[in-house]
């Protein structure tokens, strides 16, 4: 019993430090971001945030972490509203736009997470959200002739190459939601091509 008390006090404790994280590191910038403030903002000490973690960067990855498999969930949600597989791929894209123009996505995600992370760490996290299913879909979509029959892994690849980079474009934009209009038009033509060859 006293067992599973300290380990659901421990999920508390984690789970308020990610919100506090998350609020900070999205109105703050990482490099602004203070963990005083974040184990503050949680009512804890600092001495229990690094308790659970590390140092200010293992709490970031943990809320990048976060935010990607939410992502990767809201993404899912709109291809399963559609039947067809294109129809599906198309609902994903353009959830996963709509996503990238969230202010916490893009200061946490895609301004700060390339930064803070690395290229290489922050395209890892980003694929072990992304790849199983996008990959998922593009089968589904050339076993029903929606899409060329060719190599599924590199075609993932490319596609999934271009949404991410969109996606980077739309949060490091001025303008997102005017750049994730412009680029959706863009990865929907690049659908409509790809099913007519």
């Amino acid at each position: 019993m006293q067992k599973v008390k300290r380990t659901r006090d421990a999920d508390r404790t984690t789970r308020a430090l990610l919100d506090s994280a998350r609020r900070e590191f999205a109105g703050a910038g990482y490099q602004d971001a203070r963990t005083a403030t974040i184990a503050a903002r949680a009512n804890l000490t600092r001495g229990a945030l690094y308790h659970h973690y590390r140092d200010k960067l293992a709490l970031f990855t943990a809320v990048v972490e976060e935010i990607q498999a939410e992502i990767a969930d809201e993404v899912t949600a709109a291809a399963r509203a559609e039947t067809a597989p294109l129809a599906a791929m198309r609902a994903g894209c353009a959830r996963y736009l709509d996503c990238c123009a969230r202010s916490d996505v893009r200061q946490i995600v895609l301004i700060d997470g390339p930064a803070a992370l690395g290229w290489e760490t922050w395209q890892a996290i980003d694929e072990r959200h992304a790849f199983d299913a996008t990959r998922a879909a593009v089968r589904a979509a050339i076993k029903a002739g929606e899409l060329p029959d060719v190599p599924d892994e590199p075609l993932t690849r490319v596609l999934l190459g271009v949404i991410t980079h969109a996606g980077l474009d739309v949060g490091r934009s001025s303008n997102p939601r005017r750049r994730r209009r412009e680029l959706g038009s863009v990865i929907d033509l690049i659908l409509d091509r790809l099913s007519q060859s």
